[in-house]
Protein backbone atom coordinates (compact mmCIF):
# COMPACT_ATOMS: atom_id res chain seq x y z
CA UNK A 1 0.00 0.00 0.00
CA UNK A 2 1.62 3.17 -0.91
CA UNK A 3 1.65 6.04 1.62
CA UNK A 4 -0.89 8.61 -0.43
CA UNK A 5 -2.95 5.71 -0.45
CA UNK A 6 -3.19 6.06 3.56
CA UNK A 7 -7.40 5.37 5.13
CA UNK A 8 -7.41 7.04 8.31
CA UNK A 9 -9.37 4.89 11.08
CA UNK A 10 -12.35 5.92 12.70
CA UNK A 11 -11.45 8.08 15.87
CA UNK A 12 -13.68 5.91 18.21
CA UNK A 13 -11.91 2.92 17.25
CA UNK A 14 -8.17 4.57 17.68
CA UNK A 15 -9.41 5.56 20.94
CA UNK A 16 -8.97 1.54 21.38
CA UNK A 17 -5.49 1.51 20.12
CA UNK A 18 -4.50 4.29 23.03
CA UNK A 19 -6.36 2.44 25.71
CA UNK A 20 -4.40 -0.67 24.05
CA UNK A 21 -0.98 1.43 24.54
CA UNK A 22 -1.78 3.48 27.99
CA UNK A 23 -2.13 0.06 29.43
CA UNK A 24 0.62 -1.77 27.67
CA UNK A 25 -1.16 -4.58 26.76
CA UNK A 26 0.29 -7.50 24.98
CA UNK A 27 -1.34 -7.80 21.70
CA UNK A 28 -2.25 -10.00 18.62
CA UNK A 29 -2.76 -8.16 15.25
CA UNK A 30 -4.63 -10.06 12.74
CA UNK A 31 -3.48 -8.13 9.41
CA UNK A 32 -5.78 -7.12 6.26
CA UNK A 33 -3.74 -9.66 4.22
CA UNK A 34 -4.52 -12.46 6.45
CA UNK A 35 -0.74 -12.22 8.68
CA UNK A 36 -0.32 -12.08 12.10
CA UNK A 37 1.72 -10.11 14.52
CA UNK A 38 2.16 -10.22 18.69
CA UNK A 39 3.93 -7.75 20.97
CA UNK A 40 2.72 -5.21 23.54
CA UNK A 41 1.11 -1.96 22.58
CA UNK A 42 3.67 1.05 23.46
CA UNK A 43 2.20 3.85 21.78
CA UNK A 44 1.25 5.88 18.61
CA UNK A 45 2.76 7.53 16.11
CA UNK A 46 1.55 10.15 13.16
CA UNK A 47 3.85 10.84 10.27
CA UNK A 48 3.21 13.26 7.90
CA UNK A 49 2.49 11.93 4.50
CA UNK A 50 2.70 8.36 5.75
CA UNK A 51 -0.48 7.36 8.18
CA UNK A 52 -0.71 6.82 11.82
CA UNK A 53 0.86 3.91 13.42
CA UNK A 54 0.91 1.51 16.72
CA UNK A 55 3.94 1.42 17.95
CA UNK A 56 4.66 -2.27 19.31
CA UNK A 57 7.34 -3.26 21.67
CA UNK A 58 8.61 -7.09 20.48
CA UNK A 59 11.26 -8.57 22.50
CA UNK A 60 12.81 -5.09 23.25
CA UNK A 61 12.67 -3.75 19.83
CA UNK A 62 10.10 -0.69 18.30
CA UNK A 63 8.15 -2.04 15.45
CA UNK A 64 5.68 0.60 13.70
CA UNK A 65 2.18 -1.34 12.43
CA UNK A 66 0.64 1.39 9.72
CA UNK A 67 -2.83 1.28 11.38
CA UNK A 68 -5.07 0.63 8.17
CA UNK A 69 -3.16 -2.48 7.26
CA UNK A 70 -4.77 -3.89 10.94
CA UNK A 71 -7.72 -5.57 10.19
CA UNK A 72 -8.32 -6.79 14.00
CA UNK A 73 -6.38 -5.51 17.06
CA UNK A 74 -7.13 -8.58 20.28
CA UNK A 75 -5.49 -7.96 23.96
CA UNK A 76 -3.87 -11.00 25.54
CA UNK A 77 -4.44 -10.27 28.81
CA UNK A 78 -7.28 -11.16 31.27
CA UNK A 79 -9.23 -7.98 32.96
CA UNK A 80 -8.60 -6.01 29.65
CA UNK A 81 -10.37 -3.20 28.98
CA UNK A 82 -11.78 -4.77 25.66
CA UNK A 83 -10.83 -7.79 24.28
CA UNK A 84 -10.98 -7.04 20.26
CA UNK A 85 -11.71 -4.63 18.24
CA UNK A 86 -12.23 -4.31 14.38
CA UNK A 87 -9.94 -1.59 13.02
CA UNK A 88 -10.41 -1.71 9.67
CA UNK A 89 -12.79 -3.53 7.01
Amino acid sequence: MASDDYEPVDCNVFDYVEIACMYRYPVRIFFRDGGQLDGTAADTAVEAGRGEFLVLDIDGKSERVRLDTIATLETRVAGARFSRVNITG
